[in-house]
């Protein structure tokens, strides 16, 4: 039976810990806490500080030589935070309702899409709003929604401006459209044609989507193992 010595023994360790058990492998854990929730899944446990490169090589080293040999290293994150709750439903700022697609800015802003709500609000990289609209709007409404269809993709682009992919209408007779607003929240400008589901944008705004039509063959038929298409476009903008 190989061994593997998993460095830490959080919470986020404990599964990995758990993981390496039920794949056969013997596991060693190591920790300063004697209470380590990794401990209690492991085979064998080291009392080693994990920040402690000196400590944690000294303790692996007995451990190797003495118990049994170590055949693998694993480190788990023994500061990655959790998840947490950082909304709830509602139209204030702050508060969500149908969020389905979210972009980061350059500078770090993160912008939620939301169809119930049709807006898009900003938020910084602990949850909270942020004003980074015109006039110190934390969202923007979007210029009107999808009829009958629905919101695919948004992206935002180097210096601001915001890229939103939808459809409209019904069965057999959609309408893709690309709608671009600018850094302040102002609906800039529409393109339909767009028949794409996701799409990405770079420094030059040029944008990069992910078709639903798929690749064909050189003489125009479909192959028997279909690829999704990736088209190149380049939208009007001041």
């Amino acid at each position: 039976m190989k061994t593997l010595l998993v460095i830490s023994g959080g919470v986020e360790a404990a599964d990995v810990a758990r993981r390496a058990r039920e794949m056969g492998l013997n596991v060693v854990v190591s920790d300063r806490d004697p209470g380590a929730p990794g401990f209690a899944v492991a085979h064998h446990k080291l009392m080693a500080d994990v920040y402690s490169a000196e400590d944690t090589a000294r303790a692996a080293e007995e451990f190797h030589r003495t118990v049994r040999p170590i055949d693998g290293v694993i480190c788990a994150d023994a500061d990655a935070p959790l998840s947490q709750v950082r909304s709830g439903t509602g139209t204030r700022e702050g508060l969500m309702n149908g969020p389905v697609h979210a972009a980061v800015t350059a500078q770090g802003a993160i912008l939620v899409l939301e169809s119930a709500n049709n807006r898009i609000q900003a938020f910084d990289i602990g949850g909270n709003p942020v004003p980074l609209f015109a006039n110190g709007a934390y969202f923007v409404p979007l210029h009107d929604g999808p009829t009958g269809g629905a919101y695919l993709d948004v992206a935002v682009e180097y210096s601001g401006y915001i890229f939103v992919l939808s459809y409209s209408g019904s069965g057999g007779s959609y309408v893709y459209r690309l709608d671009i607003y600018t850094p302040e929240g102002e609906w800039l400008s529409r393109t339909t044609g767009i028949n794409a589901d996701k799409l990405a944008v770079n420094y030059w705004r040029d944008l990069f989507t992910l078709n639903y039509e798929p690749l064909r063959l050189p003489n125009g038929t479909i192959p028997n193992r279909t690829e999704p298409s990736v088209s190149h476009w380049i939208p009007s903008t001041p």
